[in-house]
């Protein structure tokens, strides 16, 4: 988006990591030979069950179109700080900035920190997630974190500084 917009700092990421799409379509293709061979014996013996046997297959197909689709949108702006994984937000997520006590940029292990990828919960703590190991960590003075996974670290906590009036961001990522 355009400076004329109040955007200040946009970033799209999509979950488009090789490894993760060999995965899918591996076990896809796996679940579709077992199945549909499961699927040839049972039918030839006219059993009438044996189109469940394509439910499997049809779910990993469905798991795989949603992880294509999602995307998470990130924006500072007039707005505030907004967040929209989409499919899982039906609206923009205003990330509320009033009471943030600290925002840095970090480097985190997706998997030991959060669990894996996509909106996580932890105690005291969300976080945001498509890929990469770095991103903006927020706290609050209540003491909750919110973690934002970016592509563009520096440049969202630059934005985020920006927006909270001037403040200089807290430096370089902890390694």
């Amino acid at each position: 988006m355009s400076p004329e917009a109040g955007i200040v700092f946009r970033e799209v990421q999509q979950f488009r990591q090789p490894l993760l799409w060999l995965l899918l379509g591996g076990m896809t293709m796996f679940m579709l030979v077992i199945f549909g061979l499961g699927f040839l014996k049972l039918n030839a013996a006219n059993n009438k069950l044996a189109w469940l046997l394509f439910i499997p297959p049809l779910i990993m197909i469905g798991v795989s179109l949603m992880m294509y689709t999602s995307r998470m949108v990130t924006e500072v702006g007039q707005d505030g700080l907004t967040v929209k994984f989409t499919p899982f937000h039906r609206s923009v997520q205003k990330i509320p900035l009033e009471n943030l006590a600290s925002h840095e940029v970090v480097k985190i292990q997706a998997l030991r920190e959060y669990g894996g990828w996509g909106i996580r919960y932890g105690k005291n703590s969300k976080a945001y997630l498509v890929s990469g190991e770095e991103g903006v960590r927020l706290t609050y003075a209540a003491g909750n974190n919110l973690f934002i996974g970016s592509q563009k670290p520096a440049e969202l906590d630059c934005a985020i500084a920006m927006l909270k009036g001037g403040e200089q961001p807290a430096g370089n990522p902890r390694q």
